[in-house]
């Protein structure tokens, strides 16, 4: 489930449900490693992580792995989020993950190197995974891009018709039948069923 090396995935669910839980699992032990954290609040996984506020100086120090905290005065302001992108597929081999996809964006305009990173950072070992509280209205790379998701529950009623245009098999009345801690899994890359999964049995089969 874990994802490889240019590989795109999303998780996405309601509050409550376990998406951060969900993605800390999918992250940890990457090597190289860039969290956009918008909100502040995603936890380091080391006491080698480094945490940010200026994207001047992660260019400067490279860090393997690092947790981007924009100041307050600057969490609308999307160059400077852009520049984080921008650093982030200059670099190469290393995997993006996007803590809250709203938090990156402002009145639906989002920095133009996310696209580029989803679009064109394959060939130069850019993953990317993203956490989203709802699929709509989201920058539509995020969504298209990616091959592996982990949707929890829905409960907007076009959030659960998006999802059913990306999951084959989608129901989100089995779902919402189930525990919030309960997920689809699916991969678009293998074609395979859609797996109800529980947080227990991510733990399993990372």
């Amino acid at each position: 489930m874990r994802l490889k090396p240019g590989e795109r995935g999303a998780v996405i669910g309601a509050t409550g449900t376990g998406k951060s839980y969900a993605s800390r699992l999918l992250i940890a032990g990457t090597t190289n490693l860039a969290v956009i954290d918008p909100k502040r609040s995603f936890p380091l996984q080391s006491d080698n992580d480094r945490v940010f506020s200026k994207p001047g100086f992660v260019r400067f120090l490279k860090p393997a792995r690092f947790w981007y905290r924009p100041d307050e005065s600057d969490i609308s302001d999307l160059s400077m989020l852009d520049e984080i992108y921008r650093y982030c597929y200059q670099r190469g081999n290393i995997t993006v993950y996007t803590d809250d996809v709203v938090g990156v964006m402002d009145n639906n305009r989002y920095p133009h190197f996310v696209r580029v990173c989803y679009q064109m950072g394959r060939s130069k070992g850019i993953g990317c995974l993203s956490c989203m509280q709802r699929p709509t209205g989201v920058p539509r790379p995020m969504i298209t891009e990616c091959t592996k998701f982990f949707i929890f529950r829905l409960i907007d009623y076009d959030d659960k018709k998006r999802a059913r245009n990306f999951i084959p098999g989608y129901d989100a009345n089995i779902l919402n039948s189930k525990s919030r801690h309960h997920f689809y899994y699916y991969d678009h890359a293998t074609h395979a069923e859609p797996r109800i999964l529980r947080m227990p049995d991510m733990k399993g089969l990372i």
